[in-house]
């Protein structure tokens, strides 16, 4: 039993030095393209590009060079990796931002519109629930919105946490200029958030783990009940035979000798 423990408790560190292992000896693919664009360097992109680098390698995060131009605003790389077949649809690990996305989060109209031009989704939404015009609104960007809403985006779009609009946004961060643009392209300033009820949230969170526990219960064998141990039987006990008292002999001193021919005439 000790010998089975103590394997069961080394399996997720043999896993684990297994996998660190894999991991060490496979390095991530190479970027350089995506590189050069975080750095900046229009020259080296397009040198890179033209021998043939992909335009499409992303590094670790999922950051294109694509993703890296729309940070930088810079339109001189952004078009020269959409001419060499760069995607606008690529989306970063975490999050799931696109391009689009981060050029409307840094407030950048001048890559936002390269973007959409190129067929970047204006209403595409992120893993966490916002859209670009979300972003826009938030950066106070009208520009941005502009070029969004010109392209298809919806003004009155939803995040998906509490249901909140691009003019709510720019309102919470007093972005005047946002404001303006979004209700110029038919923002409805009416439009409610969708009320969280934490109580009721609360509740369902309890029973859900109650049922868990009970369903990790009964999976969970029964452990063996110990057998009672038999009692021995009180045997009757047979009562010991109390001793007969002993006679006492009689009591001769009170008889009188006879005398021989007492004796002899008796008989």
């Amino acid at each position: 039993m000790q010998a089975r423990a103590m394997i069961s408790q080394t399996r997720p560190l043999v896993a684990l030095l297994l996998g660190l292992c894999m991991l060490a000896a496979s390095p991530f693919a190479e970027s350089p393209v995506a590189d050069a664009a975080q750095d900046g360097d229009a020259e080296a992109v397009v040198d890179l590009l033209r021998q043939g680098a992909d335009a499409n390698a992303a590094q670790p995060d999922g950051m294109t060079a694509l993703h890296w131009a729309a940070v930088h605003n810079d339109v001189t790389i952004a078009e020269a990796l959409i001419y060499a077949g760069a995607t606008v649809r690529a989306t970063t690990r975490l999050g799931g931002y696109t391009a689009l996305h981060l050029a409307a989060r840094s407030g950048n109209g001048e890559v936002a519109q390269v973007l959409l031009t190129a067929g970047a989704n204006a209403n595409a939404v992120s893993t966490t629930g916002v859209a670009a015009l979300h972003f826009a609104a938030e950066a106070d960007a009208p520009d941005v919105i502009d070029a969004l809403i010109a392209h298809g985006a919806s003004p009155n779009i939803t995040e998906g946490f509490a249901q909140r609009t691009p003019l709510m946004f720019a309102s919470a961060r007093q972005a005047a200029a946002a404001v303006s643009a979004l209700l110029a392209g038919g923002a409805d300033p009416n439009q409610l958030t969708r009320v969280k009820d934490y109580v009721a949230l609360d509740s369902i969170a309890r029973e859900e783990i109650q049922t868990r526990d009970r369903i990790r219960a009964a999976a969970e064998e029964p452990e063996e009940a110990e057998e009672p141990e038999e009692e021995e039987e009180e045997r009757p006990q047979t009562p010991e035979p109390e001793p007969e008292e002993e006679e006492e002999p009689a009591d001769t001193s009170s008889v009188k000798s006879l005398s021989y021919t007492e004796q002899v005439g008796r008989q």
